[in-house]
């Protein structure tokens, strides 16, 4: 059994919140995260925010796959 989740951020350009949101999102030990409306306005912070994640993901300007 797999246990999966998606949550709507409405943007994680703000390190603060999306810092928050990672560590939340670690906390409920799930399979697999879909994140939707990230909004990420460049890819230094996609790559920022994949670096903070630590596994494997799969980061967009407006999703990302954890």
């Amino acid at each position: 059994m797999f246990k999966i989740a998606t949550l709507n951020v409405k943007g994680l350009n703000n390190r603060s919140k999306a810092q928050k949101s990672l560590t939340l999102l670690k906390s409920y030990n799930l399979d697999i995260i879909l994140i939707q409306e990230t909004n990420l306005r460049d890819i230094a912070t996609r790559n920022f925010l994949a670096q903070q994640w630590g596994f494997d993901s799969i980061w967009f300007s407006k999703t990302a796959i954890l």
